[in-house]
């Protein structure tokens, strides 16, 4: 039994990574923005992102359920660090609770968002204890 959830979850990542790479950035710009529920400050590529990483984390939290969906997103930590160059933003970070309904269980996720003019924006996504 193992051996086929192992497969669906290598399945899983393939489709993922082969959609992400073959995103132009006009495609990205012609989509519609679905922004989620709640008052987070990612963009909405951003929210898709970081929602594909929870999505990935919840396939393999639980396999019994299979309706996952986010019910509210809130800044827990308000943008700080942020470093100015002629005084606009070029860098901040801030911390968000993205909260799931998995099959009527509110679990939240710690997400933690670092932005950089340069770089783009990296996030990280732990289950809150």
């Amino acid at each position: 039994m193992k051996l086929p959830r192992l497969s669906t979850i290598l399945l899983l990542c393939l489709l993922l990574i082969g959609g992400l790479m073959g995103d132009s950035a006009a495609a990205k710009e012609t989509q519609p923005c679905k922004k989620l529920p709640g008052d987070s400050l990612a963009d909405c590529i951003l929210q898709r992102d970081t929602l594909n990483t929870i999505a990935m984390i919840e396939f393999v939290t639980d396999e019994q359920c299979q309706n996952h969906r986010i019910v509210n997103t809130e800044v827990i930590e308000p943008p700080h660090d942020i470093k100015l160059e002629n005084g606009v933003p070029r860098q901040a970070s801030w911390v968000e609770r993205w909260t799931v309904d998995r099959c009527g269980t509110l679990v939240p996720y710690r997400t933690k968002f670092t932005s950089d003019r340069q770089k783009g924006t990296d996030f990280e996504v732990n289950i809150e204890n």
